[in-house]
């Protein structure tokens, strides 16, 4: 018997148990491990080769950069060449053919060629080619076995190509490309289809030139450096200080038009929200205005250059390079422990692990102790394991310094280049479904890894969208101890090669500059965790998959909750890794140290706090990005307040609707209105070309309004179908992630009669199984059409939901199966210009849940279930099916048209329970596939239950929420969620009277708290009621026949509101949004229509973690000049540094 697997990913290893039962019962295992083989570079459509370049020559040699290779998605990078061939000396009619982009097959294969050169790992530094030195043999068969290996010196007056050649090696089979080509001739070395040359003739009047220059230089430098000496006896050559001078800017540039656009690069996205210090060593805090939002800022009066200019000057206090010993690292013995041998720990605060007397093995592991906010060596920031030493030490230094939490915040894959190997086992399928305990017990043997003396067992995995966590319980295998360890892996951190850059929380991309371009190649020329990379390279890269992802700054921030809500303080270090150990290492621990400091202090120390985590591990921040992106992740995570939702909501929503004194509104009112302020439109020109297009104009219900419209990454595509003449791959939708899944939900518009195909396009496309309707009184206005076949004998002007009865309901459930339905069923409807059939299958039927189990009356049903089955024509049509193959490809389509009553002013339903019910049904009968859900305007409604469904979600899995966050994911992919157009001008309109109004997406979010506290109550009343007896245990014996609902919201004054009272979540540390009221204080509560009664201050209720913009206006804080006159000291000359490129970066630093 042959069985064959299809679709499986590249270069990849893959292991095949087949289970054999004997008619004793006795089961017999076979397994069989295999790779798939790596796939050809030419499949790879975003494969991108960077610069061959060639340094230095002579008349026997040369030195050359080797180019990188990014976009390749078919296995990783483990073989790099140099072929040398020699080529007829060139003429001006002489033709050379350009190899680059083809297999290594078409180079010639003559006596001349070559191997010059040969490496596993990408060359970080530049090759010398003719150096007459043996060449290292790969050791394995490849593509150019058959070549020569040799590096021989070039003979003088030769012309040679010089191909780079780029291999992808997985179990004896291997690919490759030539990614790089030159031409070198002892006179003339170019580029193929270059015309630009060079000439090498040196003469004597050039030799005495170059001599003239190079003494003027070395004068030039040793003055230089007897004028530095001077200023450091008199003071002024401290490092870490602000320049002296009174007006550092006044010196111009020939090339500051070269480097304008770096000011933008330098920059965070939200540098106009931070306060701007005087001195380097001063934090900074956020300043926002929750009533105008963006366009309130206390830095108008000053240029980017000016913004720039601080924060360079606090990136360039951060120390660069190894400042203190590290002899541990450079031993020979311990050198095959360094995944990068310029990536060492420090002698002072490296991990030792403890070995017996008579063990052999060194204590060295590449880790280093690092300190956290008020608490000394909260991390150990290490590098990846790569093989099976470094993985045994990493598990026994995991076992030894009691660490229960491990941070991994890179993929085993990216670009190509392995940066980790897997250190754990997967878990096996076996065990989840296994019956009894033997099974259990048997299956788990395929969970169990050994690694040394320990035994590492795989226990759980749960799968989010952006990251995974893994359980493992570890075992010395003498002592008997065990431990339990969990694992959190970050895993989107890429992004599309053609669109290089991190996004932003407003969903933009942010384009990153090319460092080694730009400044000093020997110190900033690489970035990330691969030191052959690029700045550009700082979140790029693909998965092992064909798909592409973006680094996504909230799920980030969603990654951190989860990590911190699970820690304790009795845990030892976390454990933090990255490829190396430093970069994204240091962004992740400086990034909670700052935001436990903000939550405390309310400034952040962001330069101070980056020089310390360097000086415990070296170069955690060489790329000027990764500070920036700092200061943007404290941003998004400072405005949010403390945001994390419990289980009790209606404590929370309590809280919020108290007064703010400073704002004289509520804190609810002030979180929605940082909500929508600060989520940016999308931009006409560069997110919403297409959607404006003119051939989409009909395909969008309200064109001119932006935020309706789906920016370019967050929309489907659509593939083209034969007989559409003006088809295009637009449709108005937009792609939500979900609680588990990327791309889970998609919000949508009903379909215009325009439009209907693409609708229909876009369910067989992503094979939905559920849809959703939200406005299904909405047919006939604003062009709005039934999208399915309507039933023998039903018309098309009759009402939506008459004749449906609870009959009806019993006897379409009745009929399982498609077939015995036909006679209820409509005709097969073509849609899709053919390619698809749709018929509709029973009776419109009311959607009945409770848990009480009665029937309910007719007349308050809100929910209607459709049930469709689809089908593709080119299965119906082959000749040689059976039926039953052909009701297989069939697929069933749910809709639920929601009807209950809307009120129209705030756009509400007015009944919560109707919207639990439909989240119950959804959950329930959803099926497979993204959940679509629509309504006229693809926001208001839809926006409103995605919303919803989203909280609901995530509240039932983790018994919390980041709610903020929740509804800035949904806005930044669809803004006028829980906001649309009208309701902002009402907004707008509101500001400029002195009247204060009711907002429709304003009651919007009071309404999300009460549904989502109603959730709680109706679905998760066993958590409930545990949390809740758990939080009044202080209180003495609790009742017997307590039950839970007269419990919620119903706390002790001296009672904290939260379930992380152990854990070391920052927000939750603090005494603010857990704050709880004593009776004794007096406090302020809104009403329905926001306004508020005296009632005496309550500040500090739900305390915000910024400062308003009106009490720094007043104060004046922020609005002195940066050309001050303070007596500080000097880093550098900046009076020689014209403009803030990398060089001058790297400059400052040196």
């Amino acid at each position: 018997m042959i069985h064959s697997f299809s679709q499986l990913p590249a270069a990849s290893q893959y292991q095949i148990s087949l289970s054999i039962v004997d008619p004793n019962g006795s089961d017999k295992l076979a397994t069989l491990t295999v790779w798939t083989k790596p796939e050809t570079f030419a499949t790879s459509s975003n494969l991108k080769f960077g610069e061959f370049t060639w340094e230095a020559e002579s008349s026997h040699s040369v030195t050359v950069k080797f180019p990188t290779v990014i976009g390749y998605t078919g296995g990783p990078l483990n073989g790099f060449y140099i072929v040398l061939t020699k080529i007829p000396r060139l003429t001006g009619e002489h033709q050379i053919e350009n190899l680059k982009g083809k297999s290594s097959a078409f180079i010639s294969r003559d006596s001349s060629t070559q191997v010059a050169f040969y490496s596993r790992d990408m060359p970080a530094k530049p090759i010398v080619i003719g150096t007459g030195k043996p060449v290292a043999s790969p050791g394995r068969p490849s593509v150019l076995s058959g070549y020569r290996l040799s590096n021989d010196p070039l003979e003088p007056n030769t012309s040679y190509g010089i191909y780079a050649v780029t291999e992808s090696y997985v179990d004896d089979v291997s690919e490759d490309v030539v990614s790089g080509f030159l031409v070198l001739h002892t006179e003339l070395v170019t580029k193929a289809f270059s015309s630009s040359k060079r000439v090498h003739k040196i003469d004597k009047t050039v030799l005495g030139v170059s001599l003239s220059i190079l003494l003027f230089m070395l004068a030039v430098l040793l003055l230089g450096t007897v004028t530095y000496c001077v200023c450091s006896r008199n003071g002024l050559g401290e490092r870490g200080s602000y320049l002296t001078s009174k007006s550092p800017y006044a010196q111009t540039s020939a090339r500051t038009n070269t480097f304008a656009d770096e000011y933008d690069r330098l920059l965070p996205k939200s540098y106009a929200w931070w306060s701007v210090p005087v001195d380097v060593r001063e934090p900074r805090y956020l300043i926002i205005d929750p009533e105008k939002g963006p366009s309130s800022t206390l830095v108008g009066t000053w240029s980017k250059k000016e913004l720039s200019d601080t924060f360079v000057r606090e990136y360039a206090s951060i120390p660069l390079g190894l400042k203190y010993p590290h002899k541990a690292g450079e031993m020979r013995a311990n050198k095959p422990k360094n995944r990068i041998q310029s990536v060492l720990p420090y002698d002072h605060n490296r991990v030792a692990l403890k070995r017996s007397p008579d063990s052999g093995d060194s204590d060295y592991i590449n880790a280093s102790f690092v300190d956290g906010y008020m608490r000394r060596r909260a991390y150990i920031a290490s590098q990846s394991p790569f093989d099976t030493p470094t993985a045994c030490d990493f598990w026994l230094m995991v076992f030894q310094r009691n660490v229960s939490q491990i941070v991994m915040l890179t993929n085993l894959v990216e670009d190509g280049t392995l940066k980790c190997c897997q250190y754990w086992p997967d878990i096996s399928l076996r065990t989840t479904l296994s019956r009894n305990l033997e099974q259990k017990e048997d299956s788990a043997k395929d969970c169990i890894q050994y690694f040394g003396n320990l035994i590492v067992q795989a226990v759980d995995l749960i799968a989010y969208a952006h990251f995974t966590i893994r359980h493992f319980l570890i075992t010395d295998s003498t002592t008997r101890v065990s431990q339990r360890v969990v694992q959190y892996h970050f895993q989107s951190w890429g992004a599309p090669p053609d669109n290089k850059g991190y996004t932003n929380a407003d969903g933009s991309s942010s384009n990153l500059p090319k460092e080694c371009e730009l400044g000093n190649t020997n110190v900033s020329c690489f970035v990330d965790d691969d030191p052959t990379g690029t700045a550009a390279d700082l979140f790029s890269h693909n998965t092992s998959s064909t798909s592409v992802v973006q680094f996504d700054m909230l799920a980030f921030i969603e990654f951190y909750y989860r990590v911190k809500t699970a820690s304790r303080p009795e845990d030892g270090p976390v454990v933090v890794h990255c490829g190396t150990g430093f970069s994204r290492t240091g962004l992740y621990m400086a990034f909670d140290v700052l935001l436990q400091q903000a939550t405390h202090e309310q400034v952040v120390s962001a330069a101070r706090q980056c020089a310390t985590l360097t000086k415990a591990r070296a170069n955690m921040f060489r790329s000027a990005q990764y500070y920036m992106l700092l200061y943007d992740m404290l941003f998004e995570a400072l405005i949010a307040g403390h945001n994390i939702v419990n289980l009790d909501v209606l404590s929370t929503y309590r809280t919020l609707n108290h007064k703010n004194g400073k704002l004289g509104r509520s804190f609810l009112w002030e979180q929605w209105s940082v909500l929508h302020l600060f989520s940016p439109p999308p931009d006409p020109d560069k997110d919403l070309r297409v959607a404006l297009a003119a051939s989409n104009a009909r395909r969008n219900r309200y064109g001119r309004e932006i935020d309706l419209l789906p920016a370019e990454r967050w929309r489907p595509h659509l593939r083209p179908h034969a007989g559409a003449p003006d088809w295009t791959d637009y449709i108005n939708a937009v792609f939500l992630d979900g609680t588990n899944l990327r791309d889970d939900l998609i919000l949508t518009q009903t379909p215009l009669a325009t439009t209907v195909d693409d609708f229909w396009s876009l369910v067989d496309e992503e094979k939905i199984s559920c849809i959703v309707d939200m406005e299904p009184f909405g047919y006939g206005t604003k062009g709005a059409v039934r999208y399915w076949p309507l039933r023998a004998g039903e018309i098309n002007s009759e009402p939506l939901f008459e004749g449906s009865s609870d009959e009806e309901r019993m006897r379409s459930d009745t009929q399982s199966d498609a077939e015995d339905a036909a006679a209820t069923r409509s005709p097969w409807c073509p849609m899709v210009h053919g390619y698809l059939e749709v018929c509709q299958v029973g009776s419109l039927t009311p959607v009945i849940l409770g848990h009480s189990g009665r029937k309910l009356s007719t007349s308050h049903h809100g929910i209607y279930r459709r049930r469709l089955l689809v089908r593709c024509v080119e299965h119906r049509n082959k000749s040689n099916y059976l039926d039953f193959h052909e009701r297989c490809r069939r697929r069933e389509v749910l809709i639920f048209h929601f009807v209950g009553d809307w009120n129209t002013t705030t756009q509400i339903p007015e009944s919560r329970a109707a919207i639990v019910r439909l989240l119950e049904a959804i959950r329930l009968e959803r099926g497979t596939g993204p959940l679509l859900i629509h309504c006229l305007d693809g926001a208001t409604r839809s926006g409103l239950l995605a919303v919803c469904h989203l909280l609901a979600e995530r509240m039932t899995r983790d018994h919390y929420v980041d709610l903020f966050h929740v509804i800035k994911s949904v806005k930044i992919r669809r803004r006028a969620v829980l906001a649309s157009q009208v309701q902002l001008a009402q907004f707008l309109q509101c500001n400029q009277s002195t009247t204060k109004c009711t907002i429709a997406s304003f009651d919007q979010l009071r309404y999300v708290y009460r549904l989502l506290a109603q959730w709680v109550k109706q679905t998760l009343s066993e958590p409930l009621a545990a949390w809740t007896a758990k939080h009044l245990g202080d209180m003495g014996d609790i009742p017997d026949k307590c039950e839970w609902p007269q419990l919620l919201g119903h706390l002790p004054s001296y009672v904290r509101a939260g379930i992380f009272a152990t854990s070391q979540l920052p927000a939750l540390v603090a005494d603010h949004s857990t704050l709880t009221l004593r009776s004794e204080e007096g406090v302020t509560t809104a009403n329905v229509n926001n306004s508020v009664t005296d009632g005496g201050p309550n500040e500090h209720v739900a305390c915000s973690l910024y400062h308003y913009f009106h009490d720094e206006l007043l104060n004046q804080r922020c609005t002195r000049s940066l050309h001050w006159s303070c007596d500080t000291r000097q880093t550098a000359d900046l009076s020689e540094v014209n403009s803030w490129s990398m060089g001058s970066l790297n400059k400052l630093r040196a």
